[in-house]
């Protein structure tokens, strides 16, 4: 049961013998509970939803509302506004992925040029090798035709050589 303690003693405020509290709820929830409903339902919760909807349709969060302007309204511009935004966004995004895929391109064709030169010049280091190669080739021939030349001019070495072989 529920009771309220004073300084001389607790007082049941359910016993009717005591208190009033009892009746009195009794004669406002049976008599007046229809009133209390439409009254709340028309005055109260009306005007907290027309503050709520008023608070989110103020542009400036400090304005508690917007006078003359239709709250659905004042959303459908947020609405065009952010949609304004995120367009903006997307060619912000779209002109910085613009800009590094160019740098990318750049670095490619500077990466490929530097690869050309180097290709080149390795060309040019195997043409100035295979020239080499060839005077040396050419020098030898030249000193194997020589020393053909000379066996064939003395033949005593090439007789000697036979006979030699021979016996």
């Amino acid at each position: 049961f529920r009771c309220r303690k004073y300084p001389w003693g607790a007082v049941n405020i359910e016993d009717e013998a005591h208190c009033d509290f009892s009746l009195l709820r009794r004669l406002l929830l049976s008599k007046h509970m229809e009133d209390m409903k439409d009254v709340t339902n028309r005055v109260h919760y009306e005007n907290f939803r027309s503050k709520k909807l008023s608070v989110l349709a103020a542009i400036d969060e400090e304005k508690l509302s917007i006078p003359n302007k239709n709250p659905l309204a004042v959303l459908e511009d947020e609405t065009q506004e952010h949609m304004n935004k995120i367009k903006l966004m997307e060619k912000e995004m779209e002109d910085v992925f613009k800009k590094k895929v160019e740098q990318k391109i750049k670095k490619m064709d500077n990466i490929e040029k530097e690869n050309y030169s180097k290709i080149s010049e390795e060309n040019k280091f195997v043409n100035e090798l295979k020239e080499e190669l060839k005077s040396q080739r050419d020098s030898l021939e030249r000193q194997k035709s020589l020393f053909d030349a000379q066996l064939l001019l003395s033949p005593s070495l090439s007789t000697n050589s036979t006979a030699s072989v021979g016996s």
